[in-house]
């Protein structure tokens, strides 16, 4: 949600944790406004396991969640980030995807070779074997 912060995300600091922590609050209080006028929502974000349990269970309490998360290969990841505008240091989207893998099995997608279409497909199947 935010675009260009005050700090740099990539630089860990009290900083970039005190606003990380606020667009993870924002994300959750958007998310009840719509899940209030009954649409479904995805919130999107890089989570590894630990960052989920300190800045985000507490916000989830009441909601009806479901976690699903996309781990394709490093060579996917890498390719993926070089065909967009914003640029991630490879060494940042190494570390990312690692932590990530860090997920039981049961809600990680591997979307290397899957297309839009089929991680949707994916994904909707997890959601369904996912207890709420």
């Amino acid at each position: 949600m935010i675009v260009a912060g005050r700090a740099d995300p990539r630089e860990r600091g009290v900083l970039q944790s005190e606003q990380y922590s606020m667009s993870v609050r924002a994300s959750v209080k958007l998310a009840r406004v719509f899940l209030g006028d009954g649409y479904d929502v995805v919130i999107d974000d890089v989570i590894d396991p630990d960052t989920f349990e300190r800045d985000w269970l507490a916000h989830l309490e009441g909601l009806d969640w479901r976690l699903v998360v996309l781990t394709p290969s490093l060579s996917e990841v890498l390719a993926r980030s070089r065909g967009r505008e914003k640029q991630v240091p490879e060494e940042l989207s190494t570390a990312q995807l690692e932590a990530c893998r860090r997920w039981p099995t049961e809600v990680c997608i591997d979307s290397s070779a899957l297309s839009v279409e089929a991680s949707l497909t994916r994904l909707l199947a997890v959601l369904d074997e996912t207890p709420g």
